[in-house]
């Protein structure tokens, strides 16, 4: 009905026509337009899958990152926390997360080594960077 009552509101902007026959001419293409787009399987063969189809190829590729945080399709407990009504209990009951034997090493090993490396108050203070070194180790171990 929105659509109809586009055209029709188009037709009264519309500077008149000098003759009858455009006037009929005019309210029946405009009608007729109305009545198809108001048509939704029509109006979606026509007009909506082509543009649908057109704008997808716009858009860029979904990264791998962003479709991870896509596919769970759920704001999980974040919803509760962010109306302000929380229930504790609900969080308190998810099973506490582990981390798999590569993630534990990687955290064990490489990830342990880089923390000694860093001298917090030469990068800050002195440098304003992480050493040449620091940036080497972190690209061979693949940060």
């Amino acid at each position: 009905m929105a659509t109809a009552a586009f055209f029709i509101a188009a037709m009264m902007m519309l500077p008149a026509p000098h003759s009858i026959v455009l006037w009929v001419v005019r309210w029946l293409f405009l009608s007729a337009a109305a009545v198809l787009l108001n048509y939704v399987p029509l109006r979606r063969q026509l007009l909506s899958d082509p543009l649908f189809t057109w704008y997808k190829k716009l858009l860029p590729a979904v990264s791998r990152t962003e479709q991870e945080a896509l596919d769970p399709g759920t704001v999980w407990w974040h919803d509760e926390l962010s109306t302000g009504i929380s229930n504790w209990n609900k969080l308190l009951a998810y099973p506490k997360p582990t981390l798999n034997a590569e993630e534990q090493a990687f955290l064990d090993g490489p990830a342990e080594t880089l923390c000694e490396m860093v001298d917090d108050w030469k990068i800050t203070h002195e440098l304003y960077d992480l050493p040449p070194e620091i940036w080497r180790y972190i690209g061979a171990q693949g940060f």
